[in-house]
C-alpha cells in the first residue's frame, strides 16, 4: 500500500525536479509525476519578480476563496468584519496578530 501522507510533497531540488515524489497526495502509486515534473521546470525558469508576482496572485486567490466561504455561511458580514474573518483565518495561529485582528472585530461589530 502507497504512503500518500503529505509530509513529504514537493521538495524541489536546484533544477526545479521534484526529487522525493512517494508521498505526494496527488498521485497514485503508478504515478509517473509528469504534471508535477513540469510544474517545477516551469516554477525554475521564472525570474524572482514572476515568482513574488504568482505568489501574491495566489495570496489574493486565497483571501477570495476565504471571503467567498464565509460569505455562504454568514451571508449578514459586512465589507469591514469580511475583511478581518478573513484575516482571522489567514492569520489567527500568530497570537500578536490574532489580538489585532480580534479588536478590530470588535471595533467594526460595535
Amino acid at each position: 500500500m502507497t504512503d500518500l501522507s503529505p509530509e513529504i510533497v514537493f521538495n524541489p531540488d536546484a533544477s526545479g525536479k521534484s526529487q522525493q515524489h512517494s508521498n505526494s497526495v496527488f498521485a497514485s502509486a503508478n504515478d509517473d509525476f509528469v504534471v508535477e515534473d513540469e510544474y517545477w521546470k516551469l516554477i525554475a525558469r521564472m525570474t524572482p519578480a514572476e515568482k513574488v508576482e504568482r505568489s501574491i496572485r495566489m495570496l489574493i486567490w486565497a483571501r477570495q476563496m476565504a471571503a467567498r466561504n464565509l460569505l455562504a455561511e454568514r451571508p449578514d458580514l459586512t465589507t469591514e468584519e469580511l475583511k478581518w474573518e478573513v484575516a482571522l483565518q489567514h492569520y489567527g495561529d500568530n497570537p500578536i496578530l490574532r489580538e489585532i485582528i480580534e479588536r478590530n472585530l470588535s471595533r467594526v461589530r460595535s
